[in-house]
């Protein structure tokens, strides 16, 4: 009964350790979730609403107010939930850094991924077939905006920890 105990309590501190892992590898696991949500939430925006808004008489203002939030809010919420889940791996300040960069940046690598997304698509279509260029195109657009939003978010959670060490060593000692 003692070794399964030991064992238990091995297993724990070596779980806890993992999930306390402060490498890129949880950055980039998160990061892309994220995009793949932001990529999800702009697929189901564009099959359904835009069908909705063109076959009806709704007002251009009222177009362009739901078109701007149609394309925040999903970055938005995929940066709160970003911010949530690299609790688990990163001190808060890295997390919150982490997330900021990933909401204010993800519309360049959007916008990029809107563009290579359909390069990569072609090339998809043309290795595997025109049957595969649509999955090869949504695919690419994932991938882009996580590759961009990983190197930016990576590098405010590198400015941070840089920030930290010179606070930390800027600090007068007490000489008292």
């Amino acid at each position: 009964m003692r070794e399964l105990s030991r064992e238990l309590s091995l297993w724990y501190h070596l779980s806890d350790k993992a999930v306390t892992a402060r490498g890129t590898f949880p950055l980039f696991v998160v990061v892309g979730e994220a995009a793949l949500f932001i990529t999800a939430v702009y697929f189901l925006i564009v099959r359904f609403a835009i069908k909705a808004f063109l076959a009806s008489g709704v007002p251009p203002a009222a177009r362009e107010i739901v078109g701007i939030l149609g394309l925040f809010l999903p970055i938005a919420a995929a940066s709160w939930w970003m911010f949530r889940r690299l609790l688990d791996h990163y001190a808060r300040p890295e997390a919150h850094a982490a997330a900021k960069t990933f909401g204010f940046f993800a519309i360049v690598p959007v916008a990029t991924g809107l563009v290579l997304g359909q390069i990569v698509g072609g090339f998809t279509g043309t290795l595997l077939g025109d049957r595969f260029a649509f999955a090869g195109a949504v695919a690419g657009f994932a991938l882009i905006v996580t590759l961009m939003s990983f190197a930016a978010s990576a590098i405010a959670i590198g400015l941070v920890r840089l920030e930290k060490r010179v606070a930390d060593h800027s600090t007068p000692p007490n000489d008292s």
